[in-house]
């Protein structure tokens, strides 16, 4: 390949007979393949020792030009497809500049570059935020051209086999049930929302919630699968639940105004209370008038709403689900109300009777599944029959997003040319902890609290599953802890609840940052997730 290097910076080359010489920094294709004089040591006292570096390629140069797309496809992006090298841009900007490049990436703009540094980056091309769009499902991944690196959907962090459904309906013949609670006067065949679930006792009554009013000296919140509302009269709504005995008994009622009255919760796996993971419900009263549909009489609306909270669902209140239900004021058989329906008709599925946040779903005819990962069963099909169906999962849902890639090689030629290919080392796998047969043989880094993680529970010396105040941590706080596992070590990364452990471990990712305080064999993280703060260190 590489004949003889001149004084000059000149280079002779030879490609299977064919001989050329190429200046300093010169590119030309010889015999069909292109060479690029990159740079030369000339010996002028032994012409052996003389070497020089030759790019060689079909395309050993090319031109990069602010998007403009990735080599070795024909100029057209088809289908948005991860795979087509058009799909992919170029990025170059500020190459004349001097200094370090910053740029912010969000969900609402996407990645933006500043301008006191120079950016050569390669980015997507092709969008997959639709169905549509075959999005990659779990276990299933996006690759840099090449196969550089990888993105990849590894998981999720709750299985919907383990959803609790949760079923809001129209429930008729409540007459008897609110007869046995004590409540008189009730006409019969008198309809009520029932809210009901497949697990015991995982529906909470919140006798503290905002608004509502308890019954008697109730002092404990009583838990139940079945929860009913039912009007008492024209302005007032009261609140029963089935006890252990299977007797309806009478919890409490909502507030005689317009105001929102938080009532009960979902007391399930990791999702309890009214803080920190947590479904809540609540209602409020709505005034309807005659001419909206609802035929002649006056009716009043019950706003029935399910409100998912967690520290990582930002801004608080973005997956609200509401349901609209229609009681009757009239004069006659229902003179004290009694529910019509799931929305204005009866039988009949409108798009407003369910909305999620701002928009109605009533009429749509598939699953849908919230931000905290709720499904929302077939509206349409479930309002026909004046019923809402959700699956909740047993904690907020997220995804566990892994980027791969492989180990490339460095290579030289034998004539004095050189290929430089970038390499990066691939992690290893993660395991369940119910997949680790011998935990001494390795160093652990151990995700998870003493609730989720049997060798967490294990290394901290507690009895699994250990929860909240059994788990030795704090309410919004998170350890990193070293444990001596053997002639290895075992570090846990563990958190009051999820979202606290999630903040831990950015701790631990972002080492160089917080490297001054990670000191000892345990420190606790506060903060928040965007923000975590190492606040304490034990020796």
């Amino acid at each position: 390949m590489l004949s003889k290097v001149g004084s000059g910076g000149d280079v002779a080359v030879d490609v299977d007979g064919v001989s050329k010489i190429l200046s300093d920094g010169q590119t030309a294709t010889v015999n069909g393949l292109e060479i690029k004089n990159s740079e030369q040591f000339y010996d002028s006292n032994n012409q052996k020792s003389s070497s020089a570096n030759l790019v060689i390629g079909t395309d050993a140069v090319d031109t990069l030009q602010d998007g403009g797309k990735y080599f070795g496809g024909d100029d057209v992006c088809t289908s948005d497809d991860p795979n087509d090298p058009d799909c992919w841009k170029w990025v170059v900007k500020n190459m004349n500049t001097v200094g370090t490049t910053a740029y912010t990436n969000t969900a609402a703009n996407g990645v933006s570059w500043g301008t006191s540094g120079p950016v050569l980056a390669l980015q997507n091309d092709f969008a997959l935020n639709d169905f549509k769009d075959e999005p990659p499902a779990a276990g299933e991944c996006i690759s840099f051209p090449n196969n550089y690196l990888s993105v990849c959907f590894d998981s999720l962090t709750t299985d919907d086999a383990e959803n609790l459904i949760l079923t809001l309906e129209r429930d008729t013949g409540f007459d008897s049930e609110s007869s046995e609670a004590g409540v008189i006067g009730r006409q019969s065949g008198e309809a009520a929302i029932l809210i009901s679930s497949n697990v015991d006792d995982v529906l909470a009554i919140d006798l503290d919630g905002a608004g509502f009013v308890k019954n008697g000296t109730l002092s404990n919140d009583p838990k139940s699968d079945k929860i009913w509302i039912g009007a008492f009269n024209s302005s007032s709504y009261n609140i029963y639940y089935e006890d252990s005995n299977g007797l309806t008994q009478l919890a409490g009622w909502l507030t005689n105004n317009l105001n929102t009255t938080n009532f009960a919760y979902i007391d399930n796996n990791k999702v309890r209370g009214t803080t920190g993971t947590a479904i809540v419900f609540n209602a409020t009263r709505r005034g309807r008038h005659a001419g909206d549909g609802a035929g002649n009489s006056f009716h009043t609306s019950i706003e029935l709403v399910i409100e998912p909270v967690d520290t990582d669902l930002s801004p608080a209140g973005a997956d609200t689900i509401w349901t609209n239900w229609t009681f009757s004021n009239t004069t006659g058989a229902h003179v004290n109300g009694t529910l019509v329906s799931l929305g204005i008709s009866a039988s009949s599925e409108e798009a407003n009777e369910l909305i999620w946040e701002s928009t109605t779903i009533g009429t749509k005819d598939e699953d849908h599944r919230s931000r905290f990962g709720m499904i929302i069963r077939n509206p349409k099909t479930k309002g026909a029959g004046d019923k809402v169906e959700l699956e909740i999962p047993s904690d907020f849902m997220q995804a566990n997003v892994v980027i791969k890639g492989t180990s490339a090689v460095v290579s030289s030629g034998s004539t004095g040319g050189s290929i430089v290919m970038a390499a990066v080392d691939k992690a290893p796998s993660p395991v369940l902890d119910t997949e680790v047969s011998n935990k001494a043989a390795d160093n652990l880094i151990l995700v998870g609290g003493p609730a989720v993680n049997k060798l967490s529970a294990e290394f901290l010396g507690l009895t699994y599953p250990a929860y909240g105040a059994d788990s030795g941590i704090s309410s919004g706080e998170a350890i990193l802890s070293l444990k001596e596992n053997g002639n290895k070590v075992a570090m846990v990364v563990a958190g009051y609840e999820s979202g606290d452990t999630v903040r831990a471990s950015r701790v631990l990712r972002d080492y160089s940052a917080y490297k001054s305080n990670l000191k000892g064999s345990e420190v606790t993280v506060k903060g928040t997730t965007s923000n975590p703060t190492v606040v304490a260190s034990t020796a």
